[in-house]
């Protein structure tokens, strides 16, 4: 065994909206030795998720508490100009702290891929995930120098996704807010700026997506992929063409996903529906409708701590689907193992019958681009969306918190959250002299409602356990309900001044005001650890002035060198109880006591840069530095030996110090080769204290982000043949946040991870046109890794079940045609 080293129906959406309208090193994997810590295991509602701002995502209730938690024009392609910067990754074109991803790059991966994926190639980008295309909602994550998801700011066509997290309660991923076929470009800016973007979370930088416009040509494009684990994938877009004079066009797209899971057994579906109708105005001017529908239907990995990992082995998973599955469950949680789980010290945390993630989004709106003068041009849009999310677990530790009327060792966790929101964009751009002026505003109104609930399992021998997937109906206990509206109103204000040719001065700033209230609708005190959870209170974060500055000077032919400065704030979160570092999703007691005077998340961020273009060589290099500030943790204490309550206390900065470098070299036309190192340093500010205890923090690196990373890639194109191959290696990555006498700090092992591609486009056959196969290998040297971490949060110190490992070894082939 080798070890791993610790140190549905369619919903109307919102009327008013409708009505408003190097070269490559082979992997290997590392064989610490290990390091173990026997914490206390408590009752599940007090493991407390997203524990700091520099932590995980947001994530599913906790199966049982740690006292040691802290919770442009279709079809357009952007060609890089000069040197194509990732051979592996494709046109990947960059300017100051920004970079784009083209159609092209996305293409290469496999189909259906998260666009992520893509993104991962990045210097001081990181992406994790628990299957090789990236899709399970609840594994995926990303890292931007030292920055995750949710302090990441995300947009498509201009319009908010929201945070992006596993319990997401203002937005949705991408994944399911577009099929990646129908995306055109990719951009990213790394660093606090980016003052336009309709986002409450743009700590670390912002994702800006834009999508792919219906086609000028009526056409169709189809594609078929298979792959490993009953993978099959299908994509098919009809488009209109320009129809009658006044050239409307539209297109309409389907997407499906199907795979199996490659530990454990069962389903991961998807389904995707795109639509977009395009209007153009004039010579210059367009309106457009779009509307979009996602359905999730995902059996999730189940969790595994380093212990677990190191005792039991990496395919322990759900008991779903196996023999006798609900029988060996049921026993387990009545302290009788089948399976060997006890050979972990906590075996019925190794013993769960499933866990289901279902998500249905709606999503629609009207964006426009209209040129009034020559100089002057308005954009914006307006949007609806609407979700419905469960998320179920098979608890055993029903009996110790909420036992089951008919007496059952097995009770049925069933979260379900639900999102409406609606909201609009509006800028003015105008040009004078030397000048573009930017002013815009964004407003959203956001209600978001969250419940958790149990159900009965049968007793053994009684009948059937219940269905995974629902309905779920007449609950035996409603653990907490929590319902919450949020007002966001973000203004921005900026010019970029060209005094000279080659240099570009931009100055600008955004305000933001936003304000959410809470309303409690169901408390079980037995469950929560609290005589009330928070309710008629609110929380408002103000900004009025949060300056961005950038200097971008192309000296010479070849030559750039930029500087940015930014300040930010992120507004507090909301999520279902218990699952955010927010006061509104704890206990009124902890809001009394801290939640009216804590202080949000704000960061500043500077970064200098140095960037080399021609037509053989293109080379970056990138020094940043960031002031993390007001850092909010969930931390849990002891009320009685049985219950725990979580408070939101600031507990200091991070100082975060970094370098990006990357060097693309095109010898021959046709070959790329790519290299790129980054190296971060960021480290909290002080030691934690909980319920009494010290956590030794100080000086230590963030968790869940390595301090090294290094990403190679090669890819060769002779005629319509192309191949490729790229390798990243993630560095160590901390697990705890630091250590105790009791309880040790651990970490998790560095890994390489390489894939390799090719395809061949045969070009017009019969009625198709631009007829391609291709083939892909994700992790080609089967290398075992651990790929998310801290779904279920970090640990203040030693060891959790937060870990999720990578996919192994996955093979994919497709085809794809237009006609």
């Amino acid at each position: 065994m080798r070890k791993y080293k610790q140190n549905h129906n369619f919903i109307e959406i919102y009327g008013a909206f409708l009505l408003s309208t190097t070269f490559v090193t082979y992997g290997y994997a590392q064989t610490p030795s290990i390091i173990s810590s026997n914490h206390p295991k408590v009752p599940a509602h007090q493991d407390m998720h997203n524990g700091g701002t520099v932590s995980a995502s947001a994530i599913r209730p906790a199966r049982k508490p740690n006292a040691n938690a802290a919770s442009g024009k279709e079809g357009d392609s952007v060609q890089a100009s000069g040197a194509e910067l990732l051979g592996v990754v494709g046109h990947h074109l960059s300017h100051a702290t920004a970079s784009i991803i083209t159609q092209t790059a996305l293409a290469r991966n496999v189909a259906g891929a998260n666009p992520l994926q893509t993104l991962g190639q990045l210097p001081g980008v990181m992406f994790a995930g628990g299957d090789g295309q990236g899709l399970d909602i609840w594994t995926s994550q990303l890292y931007v120098r030292g920055f995750q998801s949710n302090q990441i700011g995300a947009t498509l066509d201009g319009m908010p996704l929201g945070e992006q997290t596993f319990y997401n309660y203002n937005g949705l991923g991408i994944t399911q807010a577009i099929s990646p076929e129908n995306i055109r470009t990719v951009s990213i800016s790394q660093g606090a700026g980016a003052e336009d973007v309709a986002a409450t979370s743009s700590l670390g930088g912002a994702i800006s997506y834009a999508s792919r416009d219906p086609a000028k040509k009526k056409g169709a494009e189809v594609s078929q992929t298979f792959g490993s684990y009953n993978m099959f994938r299908t994509f098919v877009r009809l488009d209109s063409g320009e129809i009658g004079p006044a050239k409307t066009r539209f297109y309409v797209s389907y997407a499906r996903n199907d795979t199996n899971k490659w530990t454990g057994v069962g389903p991961q579906f998807q389904q995707v529906i795109n639509a977009k109708l395009y209007q153009p105005i004039g010579e210059s001017s367009h309106i457009s409708a779009f509307f979009d529908y996602s359905d999730v239907d995902q059996m999730t990995y189940m969790p595994k701590s380093l212990e677990i990992l190191n005792t039991v082995g990496q395919r322990p998973d759900y008991y779903y689907g196996t023999p006798n599955g609900y029988r060996d469950a049921y026993m387990a949680a009545e302290g009788n193992y089948m399976r060997g789980e006890n050979r972990s010290n906590d075996p019925k945390d190794v013993s769960y019958y499933d866990g289901v993630n279902e998500v249905r989004d709606y999503m629609g709106g009207i964006n426009y681009d209209f040129l009034l003068t020559n100089r002057l041009r308005l954009t914006g849009s307006i949007y609806g969306h609407r979700e419905s999310f469960y998320t179920t677990w098979a608890n055993p530790y029903t009996q110790d918190m909420v036992p089951a009327p008919n007496g059952a060792a097995l009770s049925e966790d069933v979260t379900h959250t639900g999102i409406q929101r609606f909201g609009g964009t509006t800028n003015l751009a105008y040009n004078i002299a030397h000048h573009d002026i930017n002013v815009g505003f964004w407003y959203e109104n956001n209600h978001f409602n969250t419940e958790g609930n149990e159900y009965s399992e049968p007793v053994l021998g009684t009948g059937s356990p219940l269905n995974s997937w629902g309905p779920w109906n007449n609950p035996y206990a409603t653990l907490y309900a929590q319902v919450f509206n949020t007002n966001t109103f973000v203004a921005h204000v900026s010019d970029t001044y060209s005094p000279v040719h080659g240099l570009k001065i931009h100055y600008g700033f955004r305000s933001l005001l936003n304000t959410t209230r809470v309303g409690a609708l169901a408390n079980y005190p037995d469950y929560t650890g609290a005589s009330a959870i928070a309710g008629g209170d609110s929380l408002t974060t103000a900004k009025a002035f949060l300056p961005h500055i950038n200097i971008d000077w192309n000296f010479r032919k070849h030559h750039e060198l930029y500087f940015d400065f930014a300040e930010n704030v992120r507004a507090f979160p909301v999520s279902t109880y218990g699952a955010a570092a927010s006061p509104l999703v704890n206990s009124q007691q902890a809001y009394e006591e801290k939640g009216r005077n804590v202080q949000p998340e704000t960061a500043w961020a500077y970064s200098i840069g140095y960037r080399y273009t021609s037509r053989y060589l293109t080379g970056s290099i990138s020094a940043y530095r960031v002031d993390f500030h007001n850092r909010l943790q969930a931390l849990s204490y002891n009320v009685t030996p049985t219950q725990f309550l979580s408070s939101v206390q600031n507990v200091g900065s991070v100082n975060m110090n970094g370098v990006d470098a990357a060097l693309t070299f095109i010898p021959v036309h046709g070959l790329n080769i790519y290299n790129s190192i980054s190296y971060n340093h960021a480290t909290y500010a002080k030691n934690i204290t909980s319920d009494g205890i010290t956590y030794y923090s100080h000086g230590r690196q963030v968790v869940g982000y390595p301090s090294l990373m290094y990403k190679a890639s090669a890819s060769y194109s002779f005629h319509n043949a192309e191949v490729f191959i790229n390798t990243s290696y993630i560095g160590r990555r901390n697990l705890s946040y630091g250590y105790t006498a009791q309880d040790p700090a651990t970490s998790v092992p560095s890994y390489w991870l390489t894939n390799l591609g090719a395809s061949y486009d045969f070009g017009r056959i019969g009625i198709m046109k631009n007829f391609r196969i291709n083939f892909n290998v994700y992790n080609l040297t089967n290398v075992r890794y651990i790929g998310a971490m801290g779904v279920e949060n970090f640990p203040l110190a030693g060891d959790q079940d937060t870990l999720q490992m990578g996919a192994p070894r996955m093979f994919y082939g497709g085809l794809r045609a237009q006609f």
